[in-house]
């Protein structure tokens, strides 16, 4: 009886051995480098009321690189309300408000914690009040 041990195909069967296990290293890493990459939080629901001083301005709401809300505002005497704007966004998100063609513009991030954004305009500035509890108007 022969014993025939052939080096080429020994070293063959090895290396495609040696490939598969590494190419199997490499994908666990892959799937478990993928799990551990945090996932973008859920949207909330938040709140934007414009107030005084608003006379028929123009008003752009910009998020993530986009204007997700654009409206005149026009400020009532009885309730002192203009407008209010609901928009859902990432809690922490950057969102920028610009009135009309003016140079006026506010940026501010959004806090879960306080949904409801109140916005004045006076002498030509911008203010933002973020609050917990929803504002009432007459």
């Amino acid at each position: 009886m022969a014993f025939n041990f052939n080096v080429t195909s020994f070293s063959t069967r090895i290396s495609r051995a040696g490939s598969a296990l590494i190419l199997g290293l490499f994908l666990a890493l892959i799937t478990s480098h993928r799990m551990a990459i945090p996932q973008e939080q859920p949207a909330m629901a938040f709140e934007f009321q414009f107030t005084d001083g608003f006379s028929g301005q123009t008003v752009a709401i910009r998020a993530e690189g986009e204007t997700r809300a654009e409206f005149v505002a026009q400020t009532k005497f009885q309730t002192g309300l203009a407008h209010i704007e609901m928009l859902d966004l990432p809690d922490g998100k950057e969102v920028t408000v610009t009135i009309g063609d003016t140079d006026i513009e506010l940026h501010l991030d959004v806090d879960a914690t306080r949904p409801f954004i109140i916005f004045t305009l006076r002498d030509g500035a911008l203010t933002a009040t973020m609050s917990a509890t929803q504002p009432g108007y007459l």
